[in-house]
């Protein structure tokens, strides 16, 4: 599964490559999918492969509402994701493979992490409309995890690419009281919540079926 997901690098000069994301490779012809933010300040764009050899990222096409990009890369290595063929639903438990943006400054060569969870919100009306939209992950986008599809648990087959996190809080413990002063204090204790956000598979499709 490594071998099929590529860190993207942006040549600074002078031989300094710093590390933006992650992209993969769908359809036939192969397709590069990363995020739009990924590239849009990249002045030198290039996509690492299992080999360690940097290809130039080429033909780049941004949608003009989604975080989401696709372009061409000339290689032979690629290796293709599938996307799924049926509904994201709530609960539904996936997995992503990723580069960590402060591991890879240590390693040229260094395998993608892992995390797992379960989808945690989906679009109004997705069942009508499988795979579009925006759905919400329980476990984050870390650092680096931008562009990394998102997928079925020992499968090729993609459910989405994230994109980043959707931040929110709970208050798990909330206490106030009025001292014989009238003077009042509370104390609260609050949990923030990180979740992945993701692109649905027939919205990268639709925008590469578009493109061709």
């Amino acid at each position: 599964m490594s071998k099929m997901i590529w860190p993207i690098l942006d040549n600074l000069g002078d031989g300094n490559l710093e590390y933006l994301g992650c992209c993969f490779f769908v359809g036939s012809p192969p397709k590069l999918v990363t995020c739009r933010h990924i590239l849009e300040g990249a002045t030198s764009a290039t996509a690492q492969s299992p080999s360690d050899k940097n290809f130039l990222i080429e033909n780049i096409k941004f949608h003009h509402k989604l975080d989401l990009a696709i372009a061409d890369v000339r290689s032979s290595e690629m290796q293709i994701f599938k996307p799924l063929s049926c509904p994201l639903t709530m609960g539904g438990e996936l997995v992503a493979n990723a580069y960590l943006k402060d591991m890879i400054k240590d390693s040229k060569s260094i395998l993608p992490h892992f995390s797992k969870g379960y989808i945690t919100s989906t679009p109004l009306g997705s069942f009508l409309n499988q795979g579009r939209g925006v759905y919400n992950l329980s476990f984050p986008s870390l650092a680096g995890y931008s562009g990394a599809p998102v997928f079925v648990f020992n499968t090729t087959h993609f459910a989405g690419m994230l994109i980043g996190n959707h931040e929110s809080s709970i208050t798990v413990f909330s206490h106030s009281e009025v001292d014989d002063d009238g003077k009042k204090w509370e104390e609260k204790t609050v949990r923030v919540i990180d979740e992945g956000i993701f692109i649905g598979y027939n919205d990268i499709m639709d925008f590469i079926t578009q493109n061709i």
